[in-house]
């Protein structure tokens, strides 16, 4: 063997243990905050919902899928004044989605009386 082999033995081998090494680089909640907002702010990152206790992030479509999810565990009715509790989501947001689903056809979702409801 020459010293190049050697050498290159040893940065493979150095390479494999940097790869498995865990990262001890953290960020905190207000950097990850901070960093949403601003890829939201150049367009980078699709508008995102806060969920009412300010912890989490949800895309529309996440809170489109979480309507259903909430209909259908409730025996296929439910209020959208309820809809806030169940989702952790401001009410304009759900009622938003559940336009949106009754939207798409009235075979799937209808909206009455302040009620979305399965037919």
């Amino acid at each position: 063997r020459n010293k190049m082999d050697d050498e290159l033995a040893a940065l493979m081998g150095l390479f494999t243990e940097t790869q498995q090494a865990k990262s001890s680089a953290r960020l905190s909640e207000r950097n990850v905050i901070e960093l949403v907002n601003k890829l939201q702010e150049l367009d980078m990152l699709e508008t995102l919902v806060y969920t009412m206790n300010g912890r989490e992030y949800l895309t529309q479509d996440r809170v489109k899928t979480e309507v259903q999810q909430t209909v259908q565990a409730c025996g296929g009715r439910v209020a959208l004044a309820d809809l806030p509790n169940h989702l952790n989501v401001d009410l304009n947001h759900c009622t938003r989605q559940a336009s949106a689903l009754a939207a798409e056809g009235p075979e799937r979702y209808l909206l009455v009386q302040g009620e979305i409801i399965t037919p």
